[in-house]
């Protein structure tokens, strides 16, 4: 007799430099027609800033109901919870994907100067349910123009497939 588990993922990216620009850092999307659903466990993001740099905005999680560009995380780069779990449905898009963007979902704190903000876990709020993407959806980490430069951002995303 066994425990069903759901092949569950990590991926994570560290010390990625903050830009002037708008910039979408990580995109985790569920393409249509997959047949899954991805149950969304969290993300660990956190910051350094070790030049002098008026950053005030904050790193931004966002729905999004596209993903393309930027650089497709092959599946070797994501991690399997259990290395028996089949290959992620889910994309990982790094490195400025294009998105279409809908509603804002939370908001991780800019970073600080001349200091390392420890990692904390962003959990998506929900209230009777778990956060789930179906296929089309997704969500995006991202930074709006203007918040400077000098800023490092490590960032991980959490999520199961079913």
């Amino acid at each position: 007799m066994g425990i069903y588990v759901r092949p569950a993922y990590i991926f994570s990216m560290d010390s990625v430099a903050n830009v002037a620009t708008a910039n979408n850092y990580l995109s985790l999307f569920n393409p249509t027609g997959s047949g899954r659903v991805i149950i969304v466990g969290g993300f660990f993001i956190s910051s350094s800033l070790l030049t002098s740099s008026s950053i005030t905005a904050s790193l931004r999680g966002w729905r999004i109901s596209a993903a393309s560009g930027g650089t497709l995380q092959a599946d070797s780069a994501v991690g399997k919870v259990q290395s028996r779990f089949p290959d992620p449905i889910a994309q990982v898009r790094t490195e400025n994907p294009t998105v279409t963007l809908g509603a804002a979902l939370f908001n991780s704190p800019s970073p600080i100067q001349d200091k390392a903000a420890p990692v904390h876990d962003v959990a998506l709020p929900s209230i009777g349910a778990v956060f789930t993407m179906v296929p089309g959806e997704g969500i995006v980490l991202r930074s709006e123009s203007g918040i400077g430069v000098g800023a490092t951002w490590n960032i991980t995303a959490v999520w199961a497939e079913a």
